[in-house]
C-alpha cells in the first residue's frame, strides 16, 4: 500500500489509475485538496466542464469511502518540516507515510527529495 500526496492522486485519476486509489490510507486533507484541484480545471483554466468536474467529484467521493482517513501526529509533523525545511503541507504527507510506513507517491520533485530523506517516495510511474 502506498500513501499518495494530491498530485498523484489526481494524476491516477487523469491516468484511469484509480484501482490503485482504493483501500488506502490518507489524511483528510486530501479531500479539500482534490477538490480544489477540480475547481481549479474547471474555473480557472477550464480545461474540463463544469459537469465534468461534477463528475470526477462524485467518482472521487466514492474513493474516498474506501479510504481509512488518519491524521498523523501534528508535532512531529512540526519538526519535520523544521529539518527538512519544507512547509507543514508538504510534511503531513511525509509523516503519514512515516507513522505507516508506506512510500510516499508524488509528482512533486521538490517532495519527492525531501521524503527520500525519511521514507521511500516514489512517482506515479513508479508503481504502474
Amino acid at each position: 500500500m502506498n500513501i499518495f500526496d494530491t498530485s498523484s492522486f489526481y494524476l491516477a485519476l487523469r491516468k484511469e489509475k484509480s484501482h490503485l486509489l482504493k483501500n488506502t490510507i490518507n489524511q483528510s486533507l486530501i479531500k479539500y485538496e482534490i477538490g480544489n484541484v477540480i475547481w481549479k480545471e474547471v474555473d480557472l483554466i477550464k480545461s474540463i466542464s463544469k459537469t465534468e468536474g461534477l463528475t470526477i467529484l462524485i467518482f472521487v467521493h466514492k474513493i474516498f469511502k474506501t479510504m481509512n482517513i488518519i491524521e498523523p501526529n501534528p508535532q512531529n509533523i512540526s519538526t519535520l518540516a523544521t529539518d527538512l525545511n519544507i512547509t507543514y503541507y508538504d510534511a503531513s504527507f511525509i509523516q503519514l507515510a512515516k507513522e505507516k510506513q508506506m512510500p510516499l507517491i508524488t509528482e512533486d520533485k521538490k517532495l519527492k527529495k525531501s521524503a527520500n530523506k525519511v521514507v521511500t517516495a516514489l512517482s506515479l510511474k513508479d508503481i504502474i
